[in-house]
Formats: C-alpha cells, sequence, structure tokens
C-alpha cells in the first residue's frame, strides 16, 4: 500500500514538473525558436547517420570523433532551453530557480533524461531505417552492424553522456 502511494506521489510530482516546464518555455525564448535544438541536431546527427556504417569504420578516427562529439554536443542544445533560463541578459541554471520550490530535484533531473530519451528515440528509429536501407542495399553491410551503430552513436554515447551532465548539475 505504501509503496503504491509512493509511485503515485513521484507520477503527480512529475507531472507537476513537466507543467513548470511547459510554463517556463513559454516565457523565456532565448532569442531563438522553442525547438531549435532539435531542429540543429536532428538534422545533423540524420545526415551523419545516414552515411553507412561501414564507410565510417573504414575511415576510422577522424569522422567517428566528429560523430562522437556530435552525438555529445547535440543534445545539449535540445537541453537548453531545459536547463538554462534568460533573466536580464545573463543565463542561470534551472536548478538554482527552482531549489525552492516544494520539488524533488531527483525527479527534475529524472524528467530531464525523459525528455532526453523520447527525443533520442526519434533520431534512432530514422537512423536504423537509414542504415538498414542505405548501408545494406548499397553497400552489403550487415544489417545488425548498422542497427548497433545507429543505436550506439545516435542513441546510447548521448544518452550517457547527457545523463551524466544533468546529474550533476
Amino acid at each position: 500500500m505504501k509503496l503504491e502511494q509512493q509511485r503515485q506521489e513521484i507520477k503527480e510530482q512529475r507531472e507537476r514538473i513537466r507543467r513548470l516546464d511547459d510554463e517556463m518555455l513559454s516565457y523565456q525564448s532565448n532569442g531563438l525558436p522553442k525547438k531549435w535544438g532539435e531542429w540543429v541536431y536532428g538534422g545533423i546527427m540524420l545526415v551523419m547517420l545516414f552515411i553507412p556504417a561501414s564507410i565510417i569504420l573504414e575511415e576510422k578516427s577522424l569522422l567517428m570523433m566528429t560523430f562522437i562529439w556530435t552525438s555529445f554536443l547535440g543534445p545539449m542544445l535540445y537541453l537548453t532551453p531545459y536547463m538554462r533560463i534568460r533573466e536580464q541578459g545573463k543565463t542561470v541554471s534551472y536548478m538554482k530557480k527552482i531549489r525552492y520550490l516544494p520539488l524533488d530535484i531527483k525527479q527534475v533531473k529524472m524528467v530531464r533524461i525523459g525528455y532526453l530519451a523520447k527525443f533520442l528515440e526519434k533520431i534512432v528509429i530514422i537512423a536504423s531505417i537509414c542504415q538498414v536501407l542505405f548501408g545494406t542495399l548499397l553497400c552489403g553491410q550487415n544489417i545488425f552492424m548498422g542497427i548497433f551503430y545507429a543505436v550506439t552513436v545516435g542513441g546510447i554515447i548521448p544518452l550517457m553522456l547527457n545523463a551524466a551532465v544533468i546529474w550533476m548539475e
């Protein structure tokens, strides 16, 4: 009974956090469209994941490092409106602004990771389809190699690195 009550409280608090995020995003624009990070990162990452994995792995280090850095920095563009608030010409950490609200900071961070996971899920699905179609049909690469590449570089690496940044803030 008590465990069920705790789950319900966590669910309610996460919903309050999502409503607060919607409200905060409606008031701040940072001078850019609300989804600018999603457009920029999604476009760059999908163009890069369009290239078959067999070609990238043959090219070795420089191209692979570019992909890994983009997979790390891109989600930071997506998360910027959720992590920083523009106030009187300065940017302030979101966590500093909400620390006096009756919210559990752990749940706030979990909601942020949920936003990131939902965004990366879209990228991974599209990238996997591209890898299967173009990698298999054009380059004759193994289907599983293309899917592994799309999931790793498009999903797992950015999720792990950015979740660490969220938890450290």
